[in-house]
């Protein structure tokens, strides 16, 4: 299989691009709306899943076996916003009301902190592993180091008010890393922002908007200078962030 995916009815498929075929795995007859999976990481060579009703799931791609692991607090509903993993032995969840946490895969808490509420999206770094990010609604970007014991190491500062004079709300919907040093959001309002947290500002260095849509809803990094970001439009877009402003 060359890719994952789930859908809205519970079902996780396996995508094999060469043939354009899809399978179904698992029982089609046991998927259930309400445990759809809402986040997806890999841990090692299973496929960690965060579901709806808050447990998490792994599914071993070389077996095809599903296992059942634990209940992330908070996390019902669909409430997980953020899933990844480090060093192959540690799972790293939060959820929507801000608590980030580490665990062992036994499903013991190693460490917990509060990213504030209303996080849409945490994403990790690939560049390294106990960096993660946070954002959400009225909830603006913030960088945070695991080894550093729950502190920010970067708080973002909204940009300055608009042409009336009036505060821009803020909404992170999506977070992609480009470097170590420099992170991409995207907003509900159809900005795409851009900051380097080593320059000591705190405000974005780039902002701009697509005059194609009006929110967005996720976004990828696409090398250093690129991010890919789709909108509630149906409408996907690469940009090159370069010389913009």
């Amino acid at each position: 299989m060359d890719a994952f995916v789930s859908t809205e009815s519970g079902l996780l498929k396996g995508i094999n691009f060469a043939t354009s075929s899809s399978h179904n795995c698992g029982d089609i007859d046991t998927a259930q709306r309400s445990k759809r999976i809402v986040r997806m990481c890999w841990l090692d060579e299973v496929l960690l899943c965060a579901l709806a009703d808050g447990f998490l799931t792994s599914y071993d791609v070389r077996t095809s076996r599903c296992r059942r692991l634990f209940a992330v607090p908070n996390g019902q509903d669909g409430l997980v916003k953020g899933l990844a993993t480090m060093d192959n032995q540690k799972v790293i969840t939060c959820v929507e009301a801000g608590e980030v946490s580490v665990w062992d895969t036994s499903g013991a808490q190693c460490q917990t902190f509060n990213a504030n509420a209303n996080v849409s999206r945490m994403r990790q770094s690939p560049h390294r592993q106990t960096m993660v990010a946070t954002g959400g609604n009225e909830n603006d970007l913030k960088v945070w180091d695991l080894e550093s014991g729950g502190k920010p190491v970067f708080t973002a500062r909204n940009v300055r008010c608009d042409h009336l004079s009036l505060r821009v709300p803020v909404w992170i919907r999506d977070i992609a890393f480009l470097d170590e040093n420099s992170i991409s959001t995207c907003t509900a309002y159809g900005q795409i922002r851009a900051y380097d947290i080593r320059s000591g500002r705190r405000r974005p260095v780039i902002d701009f908007s697509w005059d194609d849509c009006t929110s967005f809803t996720v976004m990828a990094a696409h090398g250093n200078n690129q991010v890919v970001a789709g909108c509630t439009r149906a409408k996907l877009g690469l940009f090159d962030i370069r010389g913009k402003s």
